[in-house]
């Protein structure tokens, strides 16, 4: 393996869960702010839902991360209600 190889210096799976946490972090928070703002019925349901979204996003990538604080089943039960948040959420949007 040659010195230049990026594969050497870092661990770019441990790079790409931890961004993927902080940009998952970023739009829950974005979600939530913008779900204040007075948007009707239907942009709250929408911001609802992606901070569901945002939220299971947030606890899969964590779970798949081996530098997690926490146990497993802690993020595994974010990601379930985050989708589930998610899936009520469009369900009623479209109903």
């Amino acid at each position: 393996m040659s010195t230049t190889d990026p594969s050497v210096h870092c661990d770019c799976r441990s790079k790409i869960l931890r961004n993927v946490r902080i940009g998952a972090a970023v739009a829950f928070l974005c979600a939530l702010v913008l779900s204040t703002r007075d948007l009707g019925a239907a942009g709250t349901t929408v911001c609802a839902a992606l901070a569901g979204l945002a939220l299971g996003v947030y606890g899969v990538a964590t779970m798949l991360d081996e530098t997690a604080t926490f146990p497993r089943w802690l993020y595994a039960g974010m990601a379930m209600t985050g989708g589930a948040l998610a899936v009520y959420h469009a369900a009623t949007l479209f109903t």
